[in-house]
């Protein structure tokens, strides 16, 4: 019963849409846990929108990655003005924004060995296999790289008209208001120029 929460599968091994595969093995989340912020669309030049309440190797039949917990942070009683990340929660949990996406240093990075090419066909269109990387942050992502980084589970105790802060403003009012006070084209069009700059 902790809402504004989810679980997501932040990374895994699938070929990203960068020609990358980033082997969940190779990561270190140690300088991460000092400071598990979650920001939106990596954007280091603005506040974070939650941040990891946990982060777990997760392996089952389809996927080999990392899970982890993200909980949103809550507008406090005294903020004035729109909320961002109440607009970031909303689109979350109507399974609007499912994805997700990684910011790391990469620390070894290879073309694919031949041993990894005989067991694993998809490889053979890939530019790089990061091998080991030190994870900055994970972000809610409009377009991420992974196209298996997706949201698996959103949690609210949220109603509609409960109070958040304020008891003369609704639950619906004040994601209105910060979705109508965020400009998503902006970080859109930003996240996209700074992909472009990748390839």
């Amino acid at each position: 019963e902790d809402g504004r929460t989810d679980v997501s599968l932040v990374t895994s091994d699938a070929v990203d849409r960068d020609r990358e595969v980033i082997l969940p093995e190779g990561g270190d989340w140690s300088q991460f846990l000092k400071n598990p912020v979650v920001t939106f669309a990596h954007r280091y030049d603005e506040l974070p929108v939650g941040r990891a309440l946990w982060i777990k190797r997760h392996q089952d039949g389809r996927h080999n990655g990392w899970l982890a917990k993200t909980r949103y942070t809550s507008r406090p009683k005294d903020w004035e003005g729109q909320w961002f990340p109440d607009a970031v929660w909303h689109f979350v949990k109507s399974g609007d924004m499912p994805g997700k996406s990684i910011g790391f240093l990469p620390l070894e990075v290879s073309q694919p060995r031949k041993s990894e090419l005989d067991e694993r066909e998809d490889l053979s269109k890939v530019r790089l296999v990061i091998r080991r990387w030190l994870a900055l942050e994970y972000a809610v992502a409009p377009v991420q790289s992974n196209p298996d980084a997706l949201v698996l589970e959103a949690k609210s105790t949220l109603r509609a008209g409960d109070a958040v802060g304020d008891s003369a403003r609704s639950c619906d009012d004040i994601v209105r208001e910060a979705i109508c006070g965020a400009d998503i084209g902006r970080l859109v069009s930003d996240e996209i120029a700074r992909r472009r700059g990748r390839v």
